[in-house]
């Protein structure tokens, strides 16, 4: 689970790199590039291991934007670190949707 920033430009891009404090069990940092960005549309990155995290928005109306997060293992580098990501990555993207509204909404 996301824990914090610790590097980064202050908007993403095509090609950005940053890294995050992180915590699944023991802390640790990992540092992601952004491999799909069309701004307002879709965000990807990729970390060492080269799982996806992806963001698609989908406007709905002025105060309604519709957020459908994916998280793609198939190409990992490490298949131990993928054997038990069906029990994390759904409470991950549920936890990390709700935070989302919540900041949306303020």
């Amino acid at each position: 689970m996301v824990k914090g920033v610790i590097k980064g430009p202050s908007k993403l891009y095509l090609g950005a790199k940053f890294g995050m404090r992180m915590k699944l069990g023991i802390p640790y940092v990992i540092k992601s590039q952004v491999i799909e960005f069309q701004e307002n549309k879709v965000i990807a990155w990729q970390h060492l291991l080269h799982n996806v995290w992806r963001y698609e928005l989908v406007e709905i109306d002025a105060n309604t934007t519709l957020v459908t997060e994916s998280w793609d293992g198939r190409k990992v580098r490490s298949k131990w670190w993928v054997s038990d990501s069906g029990t994390w990555v759904p409470k991950a993207m549920a936890k990390t949707l709700v935070k989302l509204k919540g900041l949306m909404q303020g």
